[in-house]
């Protein structure tokens, strides 16, 4: 089990998306995408979540990201954030966003 005090240390915020583009050098199909974070600055993520969105549609929205955790290379593009989604099946994803406009950067606990 986690302990509260883990959890608080995971930084979850509102990003409002303002650039996304297919991800055409990932293995598995994905989407890059520039997120506003407020003061934390546009930070850039790499999602599996062709199946429900593409790109185009993605710009303006709000989603939720884990922005504390070190970046990772995805085939030479850098995920700085881990953006969150439910998982209702294979290769599915359904992103978490606030359920009205919230400022970017705003922390979720």
């Amino acid at each position: 089990m986690a302990t509260y005090d883990e959890f608080v240390n995971i930084e979850i915020r509102v990003g409002t998306v303002v650039r996304a583009e297919p991800f055409a050098e990932a293995r598995r199909p994905a989407i890059k995408m520039w997120i506003d974070f407020g003061e934390s600055g546009v930070l850039t993520s790499s999602a599996q979540i062709t199946r429900r969105y593409d790109p185009e549609g993605l710009i303006g929205s709000q989603v939720l990201g884990v922005t504390n955790f070190p970046p990772r290379k995805i085939a030479g593009f850098s995920s700085q954030v881990l953006v969150l989604g439910a998982i209702p099946g294979q290769d599915d994803v359904v992103l978490v966003r606030p359920d009205g406009q919230v400022a970017p950067g705003t922390r979720v606990l």
